[in-house]
């Protein structure tokens, strides 16, 4: 299983390894790991994936987790093609915070859209009978990370999905 294409937006401060007053960056480690993690083309402060995520060389989906897209976006920062699922219960009203919550009607009221009508792809349902709807299953693109965060719906990465029997590819 592999990433989409990431591109992720650092903040400025964060490539570099000490700040202007000559203190050391915390981050700075972040980012040179993710300049090693990430088979990437960086420039400046942007990294674009090839929807590969490595670690000491080896293909490993976990290194970039909600934890590390959260800080970049707490300082500034985003992530588009972050692979996220919200958990839901299927007859809930989409929040106004995701995009698409409501459909336009031909007379131009607008219907309040539940998680069941907003997706447009089956929901995985969990062997722990959680159920989650990807951030993609209404346009065919993740949400960026920022919108996410914001949209006060929980979420997990793709590679922190419960398991639902068997080793089905997503």
């Amino acid at each position: 299983m592999l990433y989409p294409n990431l591109i992720i937006e650092i903040p400025e401060a964060f490539v570099m390894p000490k700040f202007p007053d000559g203190s050391v960056n915390p981050h700075w480690e972040l980012v040179t790991t993710l300049n090693d993690a990430i088979d990437s083309q960086r420039t400046g402060s942007r990294f674009a994936t090839d929807g590969v995520v490595r670690w000491n060389g080896q293909l490993n989906i976990t290194y970039f987790t909600v934890e590390i897209m959260q800080l970049i976006v707490a300082n500034g920062g985003d992530v588009q093609g972050y692979p996220a699922y919200f958990e839901v219960d299927l007859n809930s009203d989409v929040p106004d915070t995701i995009p698409g919550n409501k459909k336009t009607n031909e007379d131009g009221s607008e219907t309040q859209l539940t998680w069941q009508t907003w997706s447009k792809h089956d929901p995985y349902v969990a062997d722990n009978g959680n159920t989650y709807v990807s951030s993609a299953a209404n346009s065919g693109v993740y949400l960026a990370a920022s919108t996410l965060i914001s949209s006060a719906v929980p979420f997990v990465s793709i590679a922190d999905l419960p398991s639902r029997g068997g080793n089905e590819e997503l």
